[in-house]
């Protein structure tokens, strides 16, 4: 019958329907069973087939009863992300063979008609793009499994009581199957399978994860309507990198200013506007709210001006008293530790801050504080 999916025997005898997450897996395994045939004098036809992963998973895959089935359905995983999850896991135990593993990061939310969810990727790199895009690119890459979500789902389902689980995204356009042509007369129930599946166009599957922390900032991206980012509170890229240095080069443009009262006041005030359209453009990109953007920076203004009295008031009196005594001696020997230690932190690190914008930002506010003591 037209629709009804190619069952083979595994090593253990029993009949295995195969669902693949990548389209050429499925097309290699279609040339394998076609020469079979042909070896065989079969004439089935046979086509590869992209169908939802909504409408076969749970329903079938994980509450499908093989007898009616007339075998077992499974999902393929891939096996570089297999691989990718084994290393990110360091060790500890994903799962038994064809386990399919999630990738997901628990500050990442996305909202789509006014329905906000924790997006897992089938693929590490489509979850690091997305963080990238997103601002994110910092953030922890978590692991789950399509299993363990399709357990917790059947959990909630039975108990009738929620769990802690919210919404979970899975944002792929299907599985592909191997699909029996119309040539070919079968009575066995999987027939109706594919024709329902074949019925259905491509879409992705929503189901319920665990881990859902609510976003506070969006940024428009394509095919989504929002992607949502907790970067926290307050904002980190205020304080250190714009409210901080801002401030702290507009007080000392206001101390060294000559006799002019334009350049007195203008230079300042130019450095300290420069420092906040900088932050004004991290809530205009979507990266931060209006309270993170405003705490933040206030607490590097904050933070400048005290350093700037402490080190007017108390440590420059100190070494001006004692020119080439004790205090200077400890502040050479600060500054050149703090120098020794930002070479090694930029040596050793600079892999991982080309990879990521917060280590990057770290770095360079580690650079900043050298700066400063000299």
């Amino acid at each position: 019958m037209d629709g009804s999916p190619m069952l083979e025997p595994d090593p253990s005898g029993k009949l295995v329907g195969r669902f693949w997450l990548d389209q050429a897996a499925a097309v290699e395994r279609l040339a394998k069973f076609k020469e079979a045939a042909a070896e065989a004098g079969d004439v089935k036809s046979m086509e590869v087939r992209q169908i939802p992963l909504s409408e076969v998973y749970l329903q079938l895959i994980v509450g499908g009863n093989e007898a009616q089935l007339g075998g077992q359905l499974r999902i393929e995983p891939l096996p570089r992300e297999v691989r990718n999850a084994q290393q990110i896991l360091a060790g500890a135990y994903l799962g038994p063979s064809g386990t399919v593993p999630l990738f997901f990061c628990s500050t990442l939310v996305l909202e789509s008609r006014g329905i906000s969810f924790v997006p897992a990727f089938l693929r590490e790199k489509d979850l690091l793009e997305t963080l990238k895009k997103a601002g994110g690119t910092g953030a922890r890459t978590e692991i789950t499994t399509l299993q363990n979500v399709a357990e917790k789902l059947g959990e909630q389902a039975k108990s009738g009581t929620d769990v802690g689980w919210r919404h979970i995204g899975l944002p792929t356009p299907g599985v592909f199957c191997l699909r029996v042509g119309a040539t070919v007369e079968c009575s066995r129930p999987e027939a109706a399978l594919g024709q329902a599946a074949a019925a259905s166009p491509g879409c992705g599957v929503s189901c319920s994860p665990h881990l859902h922390l609510p976003g506070t900032a969006s940024l428009s991206l394509g095919w989504l309507t929002k992607i949502q980012v907790d970067p926290g509170m307050p904002s980190s890229h205020a304080p250190q990198s714009l409210g901080f240095l801002s401030s702290y080069a507009a007080l000392e443009l206001a101390r060294s200013a000559d006799s002019s009262l334009s350049w007195a006041v203008l230079a300042p005030s130019a450095t300290l506007a420069s420092g906040a359209f900088l932050s004004w453009l991290r809530l205009a990109l979507g990266f931060h709210t209006l309270a993170q953007v405003s705490v933040g920076h206030l607490l590097g203004m904050c933070t400048a001006a005290a350093w700037r009295w402490l080190y007017a008031k108390l440590l420059m009196p100190a070494l001006a008293a004692d020119p080439g005594g004790p205090a200077q001696v400890c502040l050479h020997a600060a500054t050149g530790a703090a120098v020794f230690l930002f070479s090694i932190k930029a040596l050793t690190n600079w892999r991982p801050c080309i990879a990521s914008s917060s280590k990057l930002n770290s770095l360079l506010f580690s650079y900043f504080v050298c700066v400063m003591f000299l």
